[in-house]
């Protein structure tokens, strides 16, 4: 089961559901969480309670395998809810997220990270810009330090040519065969792997 998970000010019609459309196209059974419009001033008010929810939706699914495809400040919500319910992949687009969070209990519950950021994405860096805590940051237009070989440096910029053809479709087909790499482990390993918060692997 794939989840694609919005960021701001869109419900994710004109960026993540398109690569959501190609993953549809190689048989993989594709939901668009159901979560509220944001905006940028209230996202630290309901960056939680949004993670609670995309937690309790996918852990009511009977699906062994899930990914999650986030765009932006969904990425935030991505990784809080993945710190809850066991995700088989994260593929992050242009998080809206500190370059500095600390991976470490995502990486209880999450076999594989990939971050694809790039360093003209000007809304990330504007965003990085808010203060009093707000959970905006820098992993957009940086990557996170965390992850020093899933971090894809892309020429793109916060929402256009990623989420256009040809990318949108190359980029379900790394997704695709990312998974289809999946089974092959598991079927080495006997199923999802536990890590530990200290395995700093990707």
């Amino acid at each position: 089961m794939i989840y694609l998970v919005h960021g701001i000010r869109t419900d994710g019609e004109d960026n993540i559901d398109r690569i959501g459309l190609t993953m549809t196209r190689f048989g993989h059974v594709v939901v668009d969480t159901p979560l509220d419009v944001r905006r940028a001033w209230n996202v630290r008010r309901t960056m939680q309670h949004d993670a609670n929810r995309l937690a309790a939706f996918m852990a009511g699914d009977p699906w062994r395998e899930r990914v999650i495809i986030a765009h932006s400040h969904g990425c935030n919500i991505a990784l809080e809810a993945a710190k809850q319910t066991a995700v088989a992949s994260l593929w992050l687009f242009n998080p809206a997220t500190s370059s500095k969070y600390d991976l470490s209990y995502v990486r209880c519950h999450t076999e594989h990270i990939f971050c694809i950021y790039s360093p003209t994405d000007l809304a990330v860096r504007l965003g990085n810009m808010i203060p009093f805590r707000h959970p905006f940051g820098a992993a957009g237009y940086k990557g996170f330090a965390d992850l020093p070989d899933r971090n894809n440096l892309e020429s793109f910029g916060h929402h256009s040519m990623a989420f256009k053809e040809p990318l949108a479709s190359n980029w379900g087909r790394n997704i695709h065969e990312s998974m289809l790499r999946l089974d092959s482990e598991r079927s080495t390993f006997g199923g999802l792997r536990k890590r530990d918060p200290a395995d700093r692997s990707p």
